[in-house]
Order: C-alpha cells, then sequence, then structure tokens
C-alpha cells in the first residue's frame, strides 16, 4: 500500500512539473512572439520612415488672398520648395519626380528658400552637373528665385549652379513682378541669419510700403527681425517641419532658429508665415514620418 502512495506522489510530481515546464514553454513562446512583432515592427517602422516617407512627394495648395494685389496679377501662381539637401535623402530620381512635380503646376513664379546642398555629404563634379541639369528643367511663365540656407554657404560654386539652372538670386536682394499696365508686386530676399548673412536692410531698399509684398527666409525664426516691416507674405524653410511628426516627440528634432515658427502658417499682424516642410531631411537623422516631402503652391488672388 505504502508503494502505492509513493507512486502516485511521483506521478503526481511527474505531471505538476510536466503542467510547469508547459506553462514555461507557453510564457517562452509567448516572449518571442512578442519580441518579434515588437522588432518587426521597429523593422518596418524605421524602413517606413527612412525609404517610404523620404520618397512620399506630397503638394499642399494654398489659397492667399489680399487686397494690395493688382487685379492683373490676381490668380499668380507660385511653387515653393525648399531644403533639397542633395544626395541626403533626395537623389537623381527623387529630383525627376519633383522637377516634374513642379512642372505639372504650371506656375508663374518658382521660389527656393535655402540648403541646396548639405555639408556633410562629398559630391562629385557629376553630382553637381546632374543636379544643374535637371534644375535647369524647372519652368515657370515669369521667373525663378533663390536664396541660400546655413548648408550653401560650405559651397562656392551654388551661386553658379543656380546662375545656370536661371533662377535669380535674392539673397539680400530685391525685385519686381511686373502685371499689366505697369502693376507690379515686390519679391525680396534675405541671406542666413545662422551664418550672419542677415543683411534686410538692403533687402528692403527701394521697397514701397503700397506694394504686395513677398520675403524669402531661410530660417523661420529670423522673422522677429522683421516684424516692423510692411510684408503681406513671407516664405521659409529649414525646420524640416522637425521630420518626426509626433507630438512630444518632435520637439526632439527642433533646429536653430526654427523653434519658435517650426511648420504650417502663421499670421503676425499683416504678414502671413508659412514654413515649408523641405524636400530632404538633415544627413543625421535621415527619418521622416508623417510628414513627407512637400511643395507649397500658392494661388495668390484679390481680395
Amino acid at each position: 500500500m505504502k508503494n502505492r502512495v509513493e507512486k502516485n506522489k511521483k506521478i503526481e510530481q511527474q505531471i505538476v512539473q510536466e503542467e510547469r515546464q508547459k506553462k514555461i514553454l507557453s510564457v517562452g513562446k509567448k516572449i518571442v512572439i512578442s519580441l518579434f512583432v515588437f522588432l518587426s515592427f521597429v523593422f518596418a517602422s524605421f524602413y517606413w520612415m527612412r525609404f517610404i516617407e523620404t520618397k512620399r512627394l506630397v503638394v499642399k495648395e494654398i489659397k492667399v488672398e489680399n487686397e494690395l494685389l493688382p487685379e492683373s496679377l490676381s490668380g499668380l501662381k507660385l511653387v515653393h520648395f525648399s531644403d533639397l539637401h542633395y544626395k541626403s535623402t533626395t537623389g537623381e530620381k527623387e529630383l525627376k519626380q519633383l522637377v516634374e512635380e513642379i512642372n505639372r503646376l504650371k506656375p508663374d513664379i518658382v521660389v527656393f528658400t535655402g540648403d541646396l546642398l548639405d555639408e556633410n555629404v562629398s559630391y562629385t563634379q557629376e553630382d553637381f552637373t546632374t543636379l544643374t541639369t535637371l534644375l535647369q528643367e524647372i519652368e515657370s511663365d515669369i521667373s525663378n528665385y533663390y536664396i541660400k540656407g546655413e548648408e550653401d554657404y560650405a559651397f562656392s560654386n551654388v551661386d553658379q549652379i543656380w546662375q545656370d539652372a536661371s533662377f535669380l538670386s535674392l539673397v539680400n536682394q530685391n525685385d519686381r513682378i511686373y502685371g499689366r499696365d505697369e502693376e507690379w508686386i515686390q519679391i525680396l530676399g534675405i541671406g542666413s541669419e545662422l551664418k550672419q548673412d542677415f543683411h534686410f536692410e538692403e533687402s528692403f531698399q527701394g521697397i514701397e510700403e503700397n506694394h504686395f509684398t513677398i520675403v524669402l527666409l531661410h530660417e523661420p525664426d529670423a522673422i522677429r527681425e522683421i516684424e516692423d516691416k510692411t510684408v503681406q507674405l513671407a516664405l521659409a524653410g529649414h525646420s524640416h517641419a522637425n521630420q518626426i511628426a509626433i507630438p512630444y516627440i518632435e520637439k526632439l528634432f527642433m533646429a536653430d532658429n526654427a523653434k519658435e515658427f517650426y511648420k504650417g502658417s502663421y499670421s503676425l499682424g499683416e504678414t502671413t508665415l508659412y514654413v515649408n516642410s523641405g524636400i530632404g531631411t538633415s544627413y543625421q537623422q535621415k527619418l521622416r514620418l508623417l510628414n513627407p516631402p512637400t511643395i507649397n503652391f500658392y494661388r495668390i488672388v484679390k481680395k
């Protein structure tokens, strides 16, 4: 009888041990599956941010109304792109797509607000030739303009690239855009404040307050330096809209001089400021999330 009791106990212990092992294996399996799912999610998210979102070019259409706009220039179409950072996440294929999209919009004016190149990239002469050739294909009915971002100051040939592409420099300069009957609006640009080239006094020379005025800035926070000037439309870049557009997390990616104004539109008295999300990415963080490369397309009409 004693042997039988002992035998039963042994069997019960074996069953308990087997059940315990099954539970351990089950928990282990769940951990492995959970870890696999988590790592797959991380990999998929990284792949999306690095290789999909950075290539997903979108056009953001914006209507601008103002009473100062001349009747003959009402309906003016302006394309604004910025922060190409060529060869960061924007290569030849992406640039071709960008040029095709700009030309599809049939703009009257095209403006670029800085950082054509990236000082962390080693360029070849072939890269510069390809870049120039593709930029030459951008078409507009009136004119193309550019200013420089802080990255561009590291390259002595930036102005030559834009000149060969038939873009006019507005770095601390201004120009007039004429409609019919000698009606006109004003456009001006200012150099990079981060590179101590923000000479707005030169930009505003000859500017008349009773005419619709557009200003091009690279760093959006620099708008505070010209708050006393009469400007209707300000266009800036530089921030890349922080690249990762998740609330709270995006604050970790804020660029200098783009901490107050970093994405979307802002109203500052008579001035409306639009900050373009950019085309490329910073060389250190080649990621975008919920924030694809963006062209801003403005239809400017008389109010």
